[in-house]
């Protein structure tokens, strides 16, 4: 080859190359546009602020991931919304109006999430409280925990039911954000330990031996997930929207590949099972409504499953701490306690 044809080729393969590599460099800066022209965005997580005094109001388990810590508690919620909660010794949160008892004909365990533990409101305003209220002749326990799903009730439906005094009712409040918890999709990961670390100074130390239990399919196969590995964001997630669209479609077909309807149907039948060998009522309380939930009320009518739906409207403003909080407020736990009312009218006479 000749000199000028080697300078020639050179030339050209370094045209080549360098075509190649603003080809990489430019990529990804004109789908960060694109992507931004078309309204995506970087991760923006909302700001949520938690303050607890004394510390510690809720522990990490390295079965159930949180328990309640005994003892009484001051909590304010993004700075404006104040509630007192009382943690009992058995770690169940109190349970009002309990001073005064008729002859208990009937005990209740009402088991849930931060929607029936009552987070945002006092001991006396939570639907178990005031569902023990209009029943006197009937004792009610709330054992939610904020962050539960239906997997840690399971695993609590199995202790309660080992009591030499068991419930003759279980109620399960179940809400559509469990269908997320109990598959423990990545998407709730997020939400669970970001969110958590974030809005909770102490979450960090507080969950640091704690494990989620999740279940991966309807076989009832259990798994836990370690807190200090349950999700971390890829770097710049909450700068470039690329990366934030990558690792959002990531999740989404992970996630798409669990079937989150028949594992929260699985664990229910499951319950419902535990309940049926001990001679316990078993009802499930449908809190609010989804594609999710209409099949999940299928397969439980199929599997004559007792359930009530309860039919609340998270985006009515009137029953939930807006604007500082979106779970129910007193009026909410209001609306919830009348509806499961009827669905423990068969059982529990108000006299």
């Amino acid at each position: 080859m000749k000199q000028s044809s080697k300078r020639s080729f050179f030339r050209i393969k370094r045209k080549t190359v360098l075509w190649y590599i603003y080809l990489i460099a430019l990529t990804p800066i004109c789908l960060e546009l694109a992507l931004r022209v078309i309204g995506a965005k970087p991760y923006i997580q909302d700001d949520y602020h938690i303050k607890i005094s004394p510390e510690n109001a809720f522990i990490g388990n390295d079965s159930l991931a949180i328990t309640l810590n005994p003892g009484t508690y001051n909590i304010t919620l993004n700075k404006k919304l104040h509630f007192t909660t009382t943690h009992k010794t058995n770690k169940q949160r109190k349970v009002a109006y309990q001073d005064k008892l008729d002859s208990i004909k009937n005990n209740v365990s009402v088991l849930g999430c931060s929607f029936t533990y009552g987070y945002g409101v006092n001991d006396n305003e939570h639907f178990v409280s005031l569902l023990q209220k209009q029943y006197p002749n009937a004792k009610f326990s709330n054992h939610a925990v904020i962050g539960y799903g239906t997997t840690q009730s399971y695993f609590q439906l199995r202790e309660i039911l080992k009591d030499t005094i068991k419930p003759n009712i279980v109620v399960l409040n179940f809400s559509v954000d469990h269908f997320n918890r109990n598959a423990l999709t990545n998407s709730y990961k997020r939400a669970l330990k970001i969110g958590f670390n974030r809005s909770l100074e102490t979450a960090k130390t507080m969950m640091l031996k704690a494990n989620y239990p999740y279940v991966l399919n309807t076989n009832m196969d259990i798994a836990f997930q370690g807190w200090e590995h349950m999700y971390n964001d890829w770097k710049g997630r909450e700068t470039f929207a690329l990366i934030n669209w990558l690792q959002t479609k990531q999740d989404e077909i992970i996630d798409s590949q669990k079937d989150i309807v028949g594992i929260s149907h699985k664990i229910m039948s499951e319950m419902n099972l535990l309940c049926k060998n001990a001679n316990v009522n078993f009802i499930v309380a449908l809190l609010d409504t989804n594609e999710n939930s209409l099949a999940l009320k299928k397969l439980l009518m199929e599997s004559d499953i007792e359930f009530a739906e309860v039919g609340f409207k998270f985006s009515n403003k009137n029953h939930i701490n807006y604007p500082n909080d979106n779970h129910p407020n007193t009026k909410g736990h209001e609306y919830i306690a009348s509806k499961i009312s009827l669905a423990l009218k068969p059982y529990l006479t108000s006299d």
